[in-house]
């Protein structure tokens, strides 16, 4: 090991004597050993002239299984970066910087797994930029070495703030969405939801806004607040009794008290896919899930939420999409940078709030989210350890009020629907981002009341839906199917219990959530299938024996049996391949077939009607809903005819009168001729 290590430190000692001659390994630094992990606990999050110290609290952590001797660790300060996208590349620009300070690890070695605490107080008049007069941001690398060999570094920001000025002001979209867990009525599929809001990441999410010190605009899912309603009142997880009512309710208490001042966004509900929902047979769900959302939002959060601002799934806005939002009442529209790229290169960042050309309905204005802010907050924390991780959102953040001194401009971060960040991580984010002088804290509300941007942008060409086509087209099939069978009710406001709960069902069906989830969907899709099987199965058609008819006409009888709860009004056709002529004025046989009212329980209607053929054949029985389409409801009776049909009646008549001519023939001929001559006697023979 040792003759490994001495190895390794001659590497690096030629490595940064070529780099000093500018040989070949200056474009390609020597490798550095990871023996060494190093977790940042707290820091500085910005520096100005009033700050005497910079504070890093550090732990260095042996993660080989050997001891790691002769340690040191200090800092060093590279360069001033140039713009946002020195941050975006994430390269260790500190590596070779200015080495600041220097200590001594306590107790100089680290045994296998074993841990030793960092403390850096650095007067901040020791550091290289303590004497400029320009806001900057620069490279720190915190490094441990093992004599002159890095066997362990972490690199970050420090931001120099001596203009101080509050240049940026930034909105944080805080999002409470869940795919829906809920089957039909109060039963579930499963009992994950409770889970989440009692220690999951419902429950973290509501934690660290409750407890934010910056105010943040809510988007909350109506559809998730109803299903935690119903968890309250008593609920089932398919079929048995679920357990975890105390915690939603705990949970909505929460959420109460945590918006009751604040800025929230009501979703519409169950968060549909715009982009599939706003064209076609859908598109009435679409303005259905936005009234419904804010009518249960209401109901249970105490506020409808601020109706002018939305927030849509995906990262592009469809002409359709923008015309429902518009004719729903929104004004400011969250939307990704994807949605609407820069026509050019700018050399800042535009303000968020961006006008939209106005439509038919009004005019909106997209609040454009910064997408490199957003991945920073959106990716999950890596080894580098949340601290550090706040640290580059903020030098970010600082690189972007840097652009334009002087300008007000607004930034506005919308974490991804399936946010689950880490608590630590959340939490400094938030106070952080009260506490350095470059950012003023506003809402959603505030931004869309800022000065728009005068920079061009292109909307990007609208996206396909996310949901499988396949699956719309099935989840339209059953939306007619529904509507066909609630319109034979005559008292439809009082439908079976069952069937009101698929209208719901539908709408949490187009989900946008479903697009990384399908299967979700489908086995929501499944569910509405059969149980409208099943309410369609409650009016059915009696089987019967064999119908005798042992004249020309006669009646056939056809039985329902009507579970539904109520009278219904129904289209009945018959089709007997022209074999039975139906009489009287009821279109039994035409395209629409004759209106036949049902009343609960069983009723028989006799149709009469005139063979016209014998023998044994089929007629077929169909149920037609109120506009001509087949309800799925069918059965076959068996018509069996004892008399002559009409071809044979003719057969025989005109045999029976070809008969009686031949007959009068014969008659006739023989009165001609007169009375035949007797026959002559006869000798009888001998035998």
């Amino acid at each position: 090991m040792n003759a490994r290590r001495r190895a390794a430190r001659l590497v690096a000692v030629l490595g940064l004597l070529a780099t000093s001659f500018g040989g070949p390994a200056a474009a390609q630094p020597p490798e550095e050993r990871t023996d060494v992990r190093v977790d940042v606990r707290s820091m500085s999050g910005s520096l100005t002239p009033e700050t005497e110290t910079l504070l890093i609290r550090a732990r260095a952590v042996n993660t080989t299984q050997e001891p790691v001797r002769n340690l040191r660790a200090g800092l060093r300060i590279g360069n001033v970066l140039l713009g946002r996208s020195d941050i975006a590349r994430g390269e260790p620009l500190a590596r070779f910087g200015t080495r600041v300070t220097d200590v001594a690890v306590p107790g100089e070695e680290l045994a296998p797994g074993g841990t030793a605490d960092l403390d850096f107080a650095v007067p901040v008049a020791q550091l290289p930029f303590a004497r400029s007069a320009t806001n900057g941001v620069y490279p720190l690398r915190i490094e441990v070495r093992s004599r002159f060999e890095v066997v362990g570094a972490v690199d970050t920001y420090v931001v120099w703030w001596p203009q101080a000025s509050r240049t940026l002001r930034i909105a944080f979209l805080w999002p409470l969405v869940e795919p829906t867990h809920r089957a039909l009525g109060n039963d579930f599929f499963d009992d994950d939801l409770a889970a989440s809001v009692a220690d999951g990441r419902l429950s973290t999410l509501l934690r660290l806004g409750a407890g934010s010190p910056l105010p943040l605009t809510w988007a909350v899912d109506p559809e998730l607040v109803d299903s935690l309603r119903r968890m309250t009142g008593g609920y089932t997880v398919r079929g048995d009794e679920g357990t975890s009512g105390a915690a939603a309710r705990t949970w909505l208490d929460a959420l109460r008290t945590a918006v009751r001042d604040e800025t929230v966004v009501p979703l519409p509900y169950a968060d549909p896919d715009l982009t599939t929902t706003t064209s076609g047979s859908l598109a009435v769900d679409a303005g259905t899930a936005f009234r419904l959302g804010r009518e249960l939002l209401g109901r249970d959060l105490g506020t409808p939420g601020n109706g002018t601002l939305a927030w849509p799934p995906g990262g592009t806005l469809s002409p359709a999409a923008e015309a429902l939002l518009a004719a729903q009442g929104v004004k400011g529209v969250v939307v990704a940078e994807s949605a609407l790229p820069l026509s050019e290169q700018l050399n800042y960042t535009p303000t968020a709030p961006t006008p939209l050309a106005p439509g038919a309905l009004g005019s909106l204005t997209a609040l454009v989210a910064d997408a490199q802010l957003n991945h920073w907050v959106a990716e999950p924390t890596r080894e580098e350890g949340p601290r550090v991780a706040v640290q580059r959102f903020l030098a970010d953040s600082a690189m972007t009020a840097m652009e334009r001194p002087g300008v007000l401009r607004d930034i506005v971060i919308a974490p991804p629907r399936t946010w689950d960040p880490v608590r630590a991580f959340a939490a400094q984010l938030l106070a952080q981002t009260v506490a350095v002088p470059w950012l003023t804290p506003t809402t959603l509300s505030g931004v869309l009341a800022g000065e728009p941007s005068g920079a061009a942008r292109t909307r990007a060409p609208a996206a396909r839906g996310a949901l499988d086509p396949a699956q719309v087209a099935r989840m339209l099939a059953l939306r007619r199917g529904i509507q066909r069978l609630r319109g034979i009710l005559t008292d439809p406001q009082h439908a079976p219990e069952e069937l009101a709960q698929l209208d719901d069902a539908l709408l949490r069906a187009v989900s946008s959530r479903w697009a990384e989830s399908p299967d979700g969907g489908q086995r929501l899709v499944n569910l509405v299938d059969a149980v409208l099987s099943r309410q369609v199965g409650r009016l059915r058609i009696v089987p019967g024996g064999i119908v005798t008819m042992t004249g020309r006409s006669g009646r056939v009888p056809v039985t329902f049996e009507n579970d539904l709860g109520q009278e219904v009004r129904i289209r009945v056709r018959l089709n007997s391949n022209n074999r039975l002529a139906v009489e009287g004025d009821a279109p039994y046989e035409g395209r629409t077939g004759a209106v036949v009212t049902i009343p609960p329980g069983t009723r028989t209607i006799e149709i009469t009607g005139r063979a016209t053929t014998g023998g044994l054949f089929p007629i077929t029985v169909e149920v037609l809903g109120n506009d001509g389409a087949p309800l799925g409801i069918g059965s076959t009776l068996r018509v069996r005819s004892t008399a002559y049909g009409v071809v044979a009646l003719a057969i025989t008549a005109g045999a029976f009168g070809l008969l009686l001519v031949a007959s009068a023939t014969r008659l006739l001929r023989r009165r001609r001729k007169g009375p035949a001559e007797p026959a002559p006697d006869r000798e009888p023979q001998p035998a």
